[in-house]
C-alpha cells in the first residue's frame, strides 16, 4: 500500500508541476493574462501595470 500511495503522490506532483510549467514557464515575451478581472474594473493590468485599451466595460482611461 505504501508503494502505491507514493506512486500516486508522485503522479499528482508531476501533474501539478507540468501545469505550472505550461502556464508560467519561461518562454519569453509578454506575461499571460491570469483572468483576474482587474483590467475590466479599472483598465490597468495587474501584471504589467499598463493601461489596457478596448476591454468591454472600461473606457480605456485610468480612474
Amino acid at each position: 500500500m505504501s508503494l502505491l500511495s507514493g506512486f500516486l503522490t508522485a503522479i499528482v506532483l508531476l501533474g501539478t508541476a507540468s501545469i505550472c510549467w505550461i502556464l508560467y514557464g519561461d518562454r519569453g515575451g509578454k506575461t499571460r493574462c491570469i483572468a483576474c478581472g482587474k483590467c475590466v474594473a479599472d483598465g490597468v493590468c495587474i501584471l504589467t501595470g499598463e493601461k489596457v485599451p478596448k476591454i468591454s466595460g472600461n473606457d480605456g482611461e485610468m480612474r
